[in-house]
């Protein structure tokens, strides 16, 4: 029987390696965080190699498996559907081609990753101790790392499926028109806050190609962005009580275990760096800071790199299908691939039970085969929708990442090496596959900035399907690096970025259809209440991070207030006279009065302990199931209430009587009267919003029975928290159910001398169960907090809990 401790990875042992530039050492402070210190670049990005695979290399494994479209090789048919989907896109395919495209900077870095991801890898499976997980599912052995690995990952990464959200808006105007389509995008209404100065997009594309649906194998379920984005900021030194500035960041992301990032300082002859990694790949590059000079966060700036074009499709006996373009009709390039899948069982005593080549046991099922063949259209991508064997239209998918070789291991040399605010800017352009709103700055002059990052193709904004057969909506090329939006040393000594729109309408290019403005519009007013303080600190910064007060809750009590149209009495003595509307023809309970009062005087902080929230809860969540719900089930199955739904609601409610998700016969008015007696008759003064909001920690094996306590932190009710899918302080998942998304990552670094840097990842830098490091920031995570973060060496040193050094120098692999 083998134990979870027994397979904890040696952090204390030394290794001798042939092929290093120098020794290298390797600390793990009392936080988990790994500390590298090399000769050269490259032995750090080995050994940030050797660091990961050791914490994390289940995680490593099944992330890669996604990206190759090996996941149900892997967890069972569960993952069958993923697989078609990933194939079909071809993560794997585009990141063979880019490896022959890479700079001899990325291929140095990516080839030292790799070789210490499989350095660990084969001592592992030398020594019998892969991780928890490879032993429950049977798993003796696995492939070493590849570059092509790290680069399907950063494909997969980068994908923002803005194409399944336009199949999303196609399957809209096909049952409800382009009124229903209208009601589906929330307004951005002008004046909102903009990170510079955005280009607008219209529904003004009348032209309407695809009115048929099939049976896809996609999963385009109603849902919206329900991860939320992240927040950014940086304050300027004229504005800090250090005079030097502060760089904050938290990224939301999906709430896993193990968390989505691995946090990791390095320092050789050539750099400096410090931030989470993304496993999977070297960093850091999302977030971090190099050279004690200069640092950058970022939130995803939701850039649009897909088109849907619709083809007209020509069979003949015995021949590959045929598309048209400009008249002439051209073959498709078929690929037929066959899927393996895992015969995955649960066992009586709830165990998982996994088939693998010589591990069949009795009455077990026998992994199977799947053929999955794909078809891709010479001049716009994968067929995404329909049979070109048998449709005579079907629908591709053209992405430009998946044909333009992408650079971001260069940029990533290029940012690990900056020196000062224009190296840094450079490295941050030159990022082709992330969709970016970089903030930034430097030490020494004071600069801070804002960049935004990634290929986006240059064309109008197309919301649908367009014809593929014309030639008439063909890109041209991607939008020029320089001209991306930019912003350099504002007035107000801010730059911020929540997920919100990039510019106004002036801006001369589309880059993309949606921004989220609540959290930015949080961040605007916290600033602009604060326009003449010169002393922020860490603490403010820890502050405005922690911060739940809701500026969609207060939008959604504006519109309240005005619908309702109630004439304000008294409330005293916790008794109430009626409140009437103006027609003096419907009348609220008493009990329903008194919570229209408290939520007309509520300060809308999601608080975990407040009870206002429940409350606008129990309000908002019946009048979205009188509303948005029934109205949108037209098209799409289930009754979740995720944050696009939401901002449906009020864009609606904010339209009045115009707006189509109104039911027939019935007023604003009427629906939130009938909202706040529902809500009287759930009210429970002694019910907070914790009892309702909660987050769960999960990881994908401890879904299974008799693996919950190993691998989840939490179960049972799992882990109150404040906040909301639209304040600052983010965690949530779809209305009423548990949290499934939230901030996995933050970072405050103030760029004195000595630099000064605090920063946690969540739950813990370890990916193993048995390790102190795999929860041990919990509790930071639900307070907000950090911990120190250590850059200089002497102290890291001086913080150290276990070291191990690597020596093979001057010797070849």
């Amino acid at each position: 029987m083998i134990s979870l401790q027994s397979l904890l990875a040696d952090h204390t042992h030394n290794l001798t390696i042939p092929g290093r530039d120098g020794k290298i050492h390797i600390h793990r402070d009392s936080h988990g965080v790994a500390h590298i210190k090399g000769t050269t670049s490259r032995d750090c990005y080995f050994a940030q190699g050797i660091c990961i695979a050791q914490d994390r290399l289940f995680q490593l494994h099944y992330q890669r498996s996604l990206a190759k479209g090996q996941g149900a090789a892997l967890l069972g048919k569960g993952l069958l559907r993923r697989d078609k989907q990933n194939r079909t896109i071809g993560y794997h395919r585009a990141a063979i081609r880019e490896w022959k495209e890479q700079t001899k900077e990325a291929k140095v870095i990516l080839i030292a990753y790799s070789e210490g991801i499989s350095y660990i890898i084969n001592k592992q499976i030398e020594n019998n101790t892969l991780p928890y997980e490879f032993h429950i599912l049977g798993i003796k052995r696995i492939d070493n790392w590849h570059p092509i690995d790290s680069l399907a990952v950063i494909k997969m990464v980068a994908d923002s499926f803005k194409w399944i959200q336009k199949l999303q808006h196609q399957k809209v105007l096909n049952k409800l028109g382009e009124k229903g389509l209208k009601a589906f995008f929330p307004n951005y209404p002008r004046g909102t806050t903009v990170i510079t100065s955005d280009t607008g997009w219209t529904l003004d594309q009348n032209e309407h190609y695809y009115d048929h649906e099939s049976d896809n194998m996609y999963n385009i379920g109603y849902q919206g962005a329900i991860n939320g984005g992240s927040n950014c900021w940086v304050v300027s030194g004229k504005r800090t009580k250090t005079g030097k500035p502060l760089v904050c960041g938290d990224p939301h992301l999906g709430i896993t275990m193990p968390g989505m990032w691995y946090m990791v300082t390095m320092e050789c002859e050539e750099f400096k760096v410090a931030g989470p990694c993304n496993p999977c790949y070297p960093g850091p590059v999302f977030y971090g800071t190099a050279n004690d000079n200069v640092a950058w966060t970022m939130t995803h700036a939701q850039g649009d790199r897909n088109d849907l074009y619709v083809e007209k499709v020509r069979q003949r006996p015995n021949q590959v299908p045929e598309v048209l373009f400009k008249d002439t009709w051209l073959k498709m390039e078929v690929i037929e691939e066959t899927i393996e899948v895992a015969g995955v069982v649960v066992g009586i005593d709830g165990a998982i039970k996994t088939v693998n080549n010589n591990n069949i046991a009795p009455k077990m099922i026998e992994k199977s085969y799947v053929q999955h063949k794909i078809y891709i259209s010479p001049h716009h991508g994968a067929i995404i929708e329909g049979d070109p064997e048998k449709d005579s239209l079907v629908m591709a998918n053209k992405w430009n990442l998946a044909n333009c070789p992408s650079h971001d291991m260069h940029a990533l040399h290029l940012m690990h090496h900056a020196k000062t605010y224009n190296d840094l800017k450079k490295g941050i352009r030159a990022l082709d596959s992330i969709s970016g709103n970089y903030c930034f700055a430097d030490g020494v002059e004071g600069n801070i900035g804002y960049q935004y990052s990634g290929l986006i193709p240059k064309r109008p904004c197309y919301l649908l399907p367009v014809a593929g057969w014309d030639g008439k909506y063909e890109w041209d090329g991607n939008v020029p690096k320089n001209e991306l939006p930019i912003v350099h040393n504002p007035d107000s000594g801010v730059v911020f970025s929540a997920n919100n729109r990039h510019s106004d309408h002036s801006f001369p290019h589309y880059l993309s259809f949606y921004g989220f403005r609540h959290r930015a519009e949080r961040l605007n007013s916290y600033f602009k209440a604060r326009s003449n303080k010169q002393d922020f600190t860490f603490q403010d910064m820890e502050d405005l991070q922690n911060d739940s007060i809701s500026e969609y809750a207060k939008e959604f009590i504006l519109l309240m207030k005005k619908n309702m149209r109630i004439e304000e009495n008294y409330y005293n003595n916790n008794k109430t006279k009626k409140k009437k509307n103006e027609n003096n023809n419907i009348m609220l309970s008493t009990k329903a009065e008194k919570l229209y009062y408290i939520l007309s005087n509520w300060d809308c902080d999601m608080k975990a302990n407040a009870n206002e929230p429940t409350i606008f809860h129990n309000v908002l969540g019946k009048l979205c199931r009188d509303t948005v719900i029934p109205y949108f089930k037209q098209v799409f199955k289930g009754n979740q209430i995720w944050s696009t739904q939401r901002l449906q609601l009020i864009d609606g409610m904010g339209r009045g009587k115009s707006s189509p998700i109104l039911p027939s016969g019935k007023t604003w008015k009427e629906l939130l009267f009938a909202a706040f007696e529902v809500a009287a008759e759930k009210y429970d003064e002694k019910k907070t919003w914790g009892d309702i909001h909660r987050i769960k920690w999960g990881h994908s094996l401890g879904r299974f029975k008799g693996y919950e306590p190993v691998f989840n932190l939490t179960s049972g009710k799992h882990m109150p928290v404040s906040g909301s899918s639209f304040t600052l302080h983010c965690t949530h998942g779809s209305f009423g159910g548990v949290g499934l998304a939230g901030v996995t990552y933050r970072q405050i670094h103030s760029l004195t001398k000595p630099q000064t840097s605090y920063a946690s990842v969540y739950p813990g830098n370890s990916g193993q169960p048995s390790s102190p490091f795999y929860s041990n920031n919990l509790n930071r995570w639900r307070n907000a907090k950090t911990h120190k973060l250590y850059l200089n060496w002497d102290e890291i040193v001086e913080h150290s809990i276990s070291q191990m050094e690597v020596n093979g120098a001057n010797s070849k692999l």
